[in-house]
């Protein structure tokens, strides 16, 4: 027999001529020899022909000529087989779990946190975003006076410090920023047709302010930024990313359920004042534009505060569910007369 780098080359007793060569890479070693017994096999198909030796000199000669890992002669242990796939399989299970912590324990835990930032932090947040704001959009002066007039006169206010303005835009929208600011535009305001109809939207967007909705939804939006900004106490840094993304704010959509509460509180303030709940449902039909002939044009408001049947559904259950007597309000009349002059 003659061991040689690439192949095993076999003499033939009865006819010394005659040699067989098994290449290297043919050969498959008995994983679990003896100390003076190995047997080996060559090819790679049934039958295959098979070799012992015998004696720990020959087997011990074998061993120490072809040194690689195939004629190692020992087991690879367990814990070496499976280590690329144990990492794999930890790995994997590492990464379904911070995508279980994103998906669904993050968005509750952002929403508690802004629960409890403090108040100067998101009055200071607020004061930022108001001022870049109106960096682009320039209020009318005169009607966010009237508009101020307005909400004052609802007497909404549980402690808040809220500021509305009263942008002269075709524009169909109103959102708030967190910190009290409310954004109303003219576009709104010229398809309603009763001042009842303004305060329900004023309502609902206050609602949005008083419950902290937009602080919510914008720390949703951000995510992990938001996480690992309050890990590191790092609520500068938040700031400045909330306010790079500005642009967000006014586009926020709210989840269902901030949506039904807005609407559900909104009801529950024009009742307490004896204003007709009924303008929450008059603004959707009016938003919503039954006629159909405005479909190509869908007010932005529609995008941020989508309606559904649900939702129209439940303001009508709402409101039939209370008998409270309705009252009609001249001073709030009369601003909301001079707010639809035009210029």
């Amino acid at each position: 027999m003659d061991l040689q780098p690439d192949k095993l080359e076999i003499e033939i007793l009865d006819d010394p001529k005659e040699k067989v060569q098994w290449k290297l890479s043919q050969i498959n070693p008995d994983l679990n020899p003896q100390n003076d017994r190995w047997i080996i096999s060559f090819g790679t198909k049934d039958p295959r022909e098979y070799l012992e030796f015998t004696g720990e000199n020959n087997v011990m000669q074998l061993r120490s000529f072809y040194q690689s890992e195939k004629f190692a002669c020992e087991r690879t242990p367990f814990y070496k087989k499976w280590k690329w796939t144990g990492l794999l399989i930890i790995g994997s299970a590492f990464v379904a779990f911070i995508a279980s912590v994103y998906l669904f324990a993050l968005p509750h835990f952002v929403k508690v946190m802004a629960s409890k930032v403090p108040q100067d932090w998101e009055n200071s947040l607020g004061s930022a975003a108001i001022e870049q704001f109106l960096l682009v959009e320039k209020p009318d002066t005169v009607k966010s006076y009237e508009l101020n007039q307005f909400f004052g006169e609802l007497q909404f206010v549980q402690g808040e410090n809220i500021k509305l303005y009263f942008v002269n835009s075709a524009t169909v929208n109103a959102f708030a920023i967190p910190g009290g600011h409310i954004v109303v535009y003219s576009g709104i305001v010229d398809k309603m047709y009763h001042y009842r109809q303004l305060a329900g939207l004023l309502a609902h967007e206050y609602t949005h302010v008083h419950f902290k909705h937009s602080l919510k939804m914008i720390f949703q939006s951000l995510g992990s930024y938001v996480f690992v900004s309050f890990l590191v106490g790092d609520l500068i840094g938040l700031s400045t990313i909330i306010l790079d993304n500005l642009n967000s704010i006014r586009n926020l959509s709210f989840s269902r359920k901030f949506e039904t509460e807005a609407d559900d509180n909104a009801c529950k303030l024009m009742i307490e004042r004896g204003i007709d709940p009924k303008g929450m449902l008059e603004l959707f039909e009016i938003l919503s534009d039954p006629s159909g002939a405005k479909k190509q044009n869908i007010p932005t408001f529609l995008s941020t505060h989508p309606l559904t049947k649900d939702r129209i559904q439940h303001m009508k259950e709402n409101i039939k569910s209370h008998s409270e007597p309705v009252n009609e309000n001249m001073r709030l009349m009369e601003i909301f007369e001079r707010l639809k002059q035009k210029d």
